[in-house]
């Protein structure tokens, strides 16, 4: 199965998306979450399966207790487990009860005999020991007290063959004295000894009615094991039987989690090579920006510098403005020159065609006076 990339993020908005992919980015989210569900509920079953069979395992130790002589009492229920799975008739199961629990009678009176030997051994093995350190006592006593008997007959044949005090050595006297001093300390040791042989003496008595306490405690114990034990195998063949039916239940739903889990790993790995597509278009479209933006840097450039151009021309449509401004006012006024002309012109026209008119006359009239 394959990992689900936690740390992989798509910076992808989702306006940014090229048209036609079919893709949303929160429907690969929703199906990654799906996933991730459907793994730890994968996780959560096996860890139930894991947890029954720990169970199981459990009851198995615990019919396998060394206190009561569980082996046997295992092997027994587990005959029985195996008989049981093969009949389910009610004479066999009574012959197995009653096999039970003779065995259960047997090992309590063999578990009782051991607990008195070893009781026995215990006891035993303590006074051996204060016996011992009692004679390892008594000999270092007699050996201080011929000692001290020995230092003690040293002194008086030197005082009865010395006349005077002074005649006896110093070795001599710093000898009495440390005898002496050792001889305090060993007293001394001896009432501590005494001491402690009467406080194990107690400890010893103590013993042995605790001791007793816990034996008696023990058969309790094993009364109340030997109830708990019956208790205990009807509880295990109910548990059995449950176990199985949830554990075939966990099975055919971890069989349809499995068929789920690989068709959402399929739509996974579609979603995957989707995503793939789109990180790759993105990456193109961003070198695209990239490219728009160098271009529209150069454009900004090329703008700037044309409304520079613009701010020239717009000085110099500025100055020709007001030289037209000003060869219209100078046009104007020859326009009215000429106008004035025209007009002087237009009259003096019209008095040479007056002229011409009357000249015409005179010549017609000439004319007509020639004819008469």
């Amino acid at each position: 199965m394959e990992d689900i990339p936690q740390n992989k993020e798509l910076n992808v908005n989702p306006k940014d998306q090229p048209p036609g992919t079919g893709v949303n980015m929160s429907e690969i989210e929703a199906l990654r979450d799906h996933f991730e569900q459907q793994k730890a509920n994968k996780l959560k079953a096996e860890q139930l399966v894991s947890t029954l069979s720990r169970i199981k395992a459990k009851e198995k130790a615990t019919r396998r207790s060394p206190k009561i002589g569980d082996k046997k009492i295992d092997d027994g229920i587990s005959s029985q487990t195996a008989k049981r799975s093969g009949t389910n008739s009610s004479n066999v199961y009574t012959g197995r009860s009653n096999l039970l629990k003779k065995k259960l009678e047997e090992d309590r009176a063999k578990f009782k005999s051991k607990m008195e030997q070893e009781d026995l051994c215990q006891v035993s093995q303590i006074v051996e020991h204060i016996r011992v350190q009692l004679e390892d006592q008594d000999k270092t006593l007699q050996q201080m007290h011929s000692n001290f008997a020995t230092s003690a007959k040293v002194p008086p044949p030197v005082e009865e063959v010395a006349p005077a005090e002074p005649d006896i050595p110093p070795e001599v006297k710093q000898r009495i004295a440390d005898l002496e001093l050792k001889i305090l300390d060993l007293q001394e040791n001896l009432r501590e000894k005494d001491s402690v042989i009467s406080a194990r003496t107690q400890a010893i008595t103590l013993l042995s009615e605790d001791m007793a306490r816990k034996g008696k405690n023990t058969l309790d114990t094993l009364e109340e094991t030997r109830t708990q034990m019956k208790t205990m195998q009807a509880n295990f063949v109910a548990l059995e039987d449950r176990m199985n039916e949830e554990r075939a239940r966990l099975r055919e739903e971890l069989d349809t989690k499995k068929v789920k889990l690989q068709q959402l790993e399929k739509n996974y790995r579609a979603a995957e090579s989707a995503r793939f597509d789109l990180s790759t278009r993105v990456a193109e479209l961003q070198e695209k920006v990239v490219l728009l933006q160098t271009k529209n840097i150069a454009l900004e450039e090329e703008v700037t510098e044309f409304s520079n151009k613009t701010k020239e021309l717009s000085e110099a449509l500025e100055n020709s403005n007001k030289q037209m401004i000003k060869m219209k006012a100078q046009f104007k006024a020859k326009l009215k020159a000429v106008e004035e002309e025209r007009d002087m012109l237009r009259k003096e026209e019209r008095t040479n065609e007056e002229l011409n008119r009357l000249c015409e006359r005179i010549a017609e009239l000439e004319d007509e006076k020639g004819q008469e």
